[in-house]
């Protein structure tokens, strides 16, 4: 477990952990070594208690920070994180060492292209509705047809 980017959890040096719940819910065991991974483009933290135990994984999350604000601190809006092309965000994310929330930066930066990738699903949606409506329509005139075709074979034949 020492390669392959495992390293040993050490309850002094780090504050991310994963609680192995299936031991017993009162007293949960701490997996013994962790591993940050990429799974399907989202930041996750692994954990497993040793070679051939089972590898639990959960999302890779930022954690609460509990301290006052430093004086004549303008925080910034979200908007300016939010810049998938921007190299200075990349450049201060690579830096912070948090990696609770380099991820949250990571999946906030990933979020005007999930919204882009929503706004053309969304309107390949329109276009396939109107092509449906367009062609249930035909499918009603073609009814439509079908019995004023029937209502005239019928008076054909009464007619004979």
């Amino acid at each position: 477990m020492k390669t392959d980017g495992w390293y040993q959890y050490k309850p002094e040096q780090h504050i991310t952990n994963i609680k192995l719940h299936s031991e017993d819910p009162e007293n949960p065991n701490y997996a013994t070594y962790l591993k940050l991974e990429m799974q399907v483009g989202n930041p996750m933290l692994l954990g497993s208690m040793g070679p051939g135990q089972p590898v639990y994984g959960r999302n890779l999350n930022a954690l609460p920070f509990h301290a006052a604000e430093p004086q004549g601190f303008t925080p910034y809006t979200f908007n300016l994180l939010a810049n998938p092309l921007d190299p200075r965000v990349d450049r201060v994310v690579a830096t912070l060492g948090d990696l609770g929330i380099t991820a949250e930066l990571f999946r906030l930066c990933q979020l005007p292209l999930r919204y882009l990738d929503l706004a053309r699903q969304s309107a390949y949606l329109g276009r396939e509705s109107r092509r449906i409506q367009q062609e249930q329509q035909y499918v009603h005139l073609a009814k439509q047809q079908l019995e004023q075709e029937e209502e005239a074979i019928k008076q054909r034949l009464t007619a004979a």
